[in-house]
Parts: C-alpha cells; structure tokens; sequence
C-alpha cells in the first residue's frame, strides 16, 4: 500500500464508521490492512477460502462471503480477487470505495521491488 492508500484508508473507516475490518486473510493489502487496523485497536476478522471444501472456486466463495457479511467495501485495486470482490460487493449492491492510489502512482503493484514490470508482471518495454 501506498501513503495515499493509507491516508484514503484512515479517512474511509472515520467516515464510514466502521468498528471492524473484514480481510480475505492474505498477503500484501489484506495483511497490511490488517496491521493498520489492529495499531488502532480496531478488530480485524479474516473470512479465509475454504480450499478443502470449495476447491478451485474458494476464493469467489471466500469473495461472497465476505460481501454477504460487510456493511461497505474499501478496495485497493490491482489484483484479481479484488477486481471480483468489488464485482461481488455492487452486484448486491455494497457501496465500494476504491482507493485510487494505484491509479494515481500507475503502478502494477506496491511492492517496490516489482515497480520495474509492467502490466500482468511483464516486464516494462
């Protein structure tokens, strides 16, 4: 996540009132998400994908209980569980905040280390 993420973050949560952060448990912004919430004492809960049970198809089963269970989604964009999370979340007709950090940067990722590929992790020309 970006500093601007972070900032879009801070003022989302306070506007929306949000008492809990709802992740999909993984790596990069869920986790990053979660660490900011939990400096803030504020709860975090993961809904995980059920790989066992669901197969190929767990994390859209992970995506939709996710929507079924939040009141708003705050999205950083750039991955595609994301781009189906925000697809789930307006289909029942969430309001979705999308941070527009990575727009803004035009960056693939915010892992610095790739900041050198271009879309779909190819290199730049």
């Amino acid at each position: 996540m970006t500093a601007s993420d972070y900032v879009f973050l801070d003022n989302a949560i306070s506007i929306l009132g949000a008492t809990t952060i709802l992740t999909g448990g993984a790596r990069g912004v869920d986790a990053q998400a979660a660490a900011w919430a939990t400096r803030r004492n504020i709860p975090v809960e993961a809904i995980r994908p059920n790989w066992k049970k669901d197969g190929d198809a767990a994390p859209c089963r992970a995506n939709a209980r996710l929507a079924e269970a939040a009141e708003a989604v705050i999205a950083f964009p750039g991955a595609e569980g994301t781009a189906d999370m925000i697809d789930q979340a307006r289909h029942i007709g969430l309001p979705v905040h999308e941070s527009p950090g990575r727009a803004v940067a035009n960056l693939p990722t915010m892992d610095a280390r790739l900041r050198h590929l271009g879309p779909g992790g190819c290199p730049a020309p």
